[in-house]
């Protein structure tokens, strides 16, 4: 059998399988909407220790999702300020439709950012998105 053969029996195979329903799913199974953070960060190089905006990104991220209700979405953008300053710019998504966008803040004195720092910001936005609109 030819190469040329048995890429085009696989391509056959592969074909039978296109729109049927996966193991273990129904046909017309829809999944629930699931919930998203999309991050920002700027400022990592202000971390001690360092961190890169993707694993700020990525804690940060975690502790909202979980208080976020299925179908929301949030989109923050991150910025640490070598003044002390941190702040948080969210934006949240329910039935498609964005809310105005809240600004959170968080200042620390005379030290770097730190993990601790990424956990209370986050935090304090996931306590003014259960108290906003």
């Amino acid at each position: 059998m030819s190469i040329k053969a048995l890429l085009a029996g696989f391509a056959a195979i592969g074909l039978g399988f296109a729109g049927t329903p996966a193991e273990g799913m129904m046909e017309g199974y829809q999944r629930p909407p699931q919930t998203q953070v999309r991050c920002r960060a700027t400022g990592a190089k202000l971390f001690v220790p360092a961190m890169t905006p993707e694993a700020i990104c990525a804690r940060f991220s975690a502790a909202v999702a979980a208080g976020l209700a299925s179908g929301e979405s949030v989109s923050v953008d991150l910025k640490f300020l070598p003044n002390g300053v941190a702040t948080a710019v969210v934006t949240r998504t329910r039935a498609g439709k964005a809310s105005a966008p809240v600004e959170v803040n968080l200042a620390v004195s005379d030290r770097g950012f730190g993990v601790r720092d990424v956990d209370r910001l986050a935090a304090n936005v996931a306590t003014a998105l259960r108290k906003g609109p």
